[in-house]
């Protein structure tokens, strides 16, 4: 029966939260008929006064009940079609309510930085809610996800390239370029290249933007990676011995060519008798014995 085979979170043990799951399905209604002002009401009543928002992707945390209400009322007016669709819900052993939409739409004013304007757009949208003890929410997470079943269209990924390099340099936005490049084309992909291109040299040097190079490297073919040899050329030295660029130059020689990064390799076998007695530099040396080429080696 259907009753059997509801998911746990509707048992009759948890009436307080089935009457939030209830209350939380006519926001969503709100969202979908467009209705912002309805949405800011109804959902200012389910959180409690110490609530936050936290989405990692756009390195956002928003408290209180009034900021949390209005920034959702406010993605509602500057997604004038939006559309969503709950295809998953389920409760984690601590009675936290998890819940995935397939969302579109099209961004009539900039609100999310990854999204272009005026450009139709699809994604997913993972949301984590935990209750406090009067049932009211008081932590809300929330993440994108471009799942394969649900590939975002081109513009998208225009979007996300001409805020690439912000992204990259925060902990929710390194996160997220990082899984679009494991899920995007080659062709997104390369896009997403051109708004780092420049930047490579700075972003070596991030605690979050070197792991995006780091991903962009293993995911793309070589080629594609010539900007950040590029500006690592004359400099590799002092990349080697450099705690967060030695992981870049690591990727770099596990997965180019010795062709293509001969100008990098000359500097390292130049300067090798320093390199190996240094903390980091020395797994680059141990990197080129290992992946260089014979006269290199």
């Amino acid at each position: 029966t259907c009753e059997d085979s509801a998911p746990k979170f509707f048992s009759e043990e948890k009436p307080l939260c089935i009457n939030r799951v209830e209350e939380l399905s006519r926001v969503f209604d709100f969202a979908k008929s467009g209705d912002a002002d309805s949405l800011y009401r109804a959902y200012a009543r389910l959180l409690s006064n110490d609530v936050e928002l936290i989405w990692p992707d756009i390195s956002l945390s928003v408290k209180g009940p009034q900021h949390v209400a209005w920034f959702w009322a406010k993605a509602v007016r500057c997604f004038p079609d939006l559309c969503l669709n709950l295809h998953d819900l389920a409760q984690d052993p601590v009675a936290n309510v998890k819940l995935c939409f397939d969302a579109s739409g099209t961004q009539s004013e900039q609100f999310l930085p990854m999204f272009p304007r005026g450009q139709h757009v699809q994604w997913q949208l993972h949301s984590r809610c935990e209750f406090d003890g009067s049932g009211k929410i008081r932590r809300n997470c929330v993440h994108f996800s471009f799942a394969a079943k649900l590939i975002a269209e081109p513009s998208a990924y225009e979007g996300l390239a001409r805020c690439a390099l912000a992204l990259s340099s925060t902990p929710g936005g390194s996160r997220f370029l990082q899984d679009t490049l494991e899920t995007a084309a080659t062709t997104d992909k390369i896009a997403l290249v051109r708004g780092l291109e420049g930047h490579a040299w700075a972003l070596s040097a991030s605690p979050h933007g070197n792991h995006v190079l780091q991903k962009l490297i293993v995911a793309l073919p070589s080629k594609w990676c010539q900007f950040i040899i590029d500006d690592l050329r004359g400099r590799a030295v002092e990349a080697a011995q450099h705690q967060k660029r030695c992981r870049v130059l690591e990727r770099l020689i596990e997965h180019c060519s010795c062709t293509q990064l001969q100008p990098i390799i000359e500097e390292i076998v130049s300067n090798a008798s320093l390199l190996f007695r240094h903390g980091f530099a020395n797994y680059i040396v141990q990197h080129v014995l290992e992946h260089g080429s014979e006269d290199q080696r």
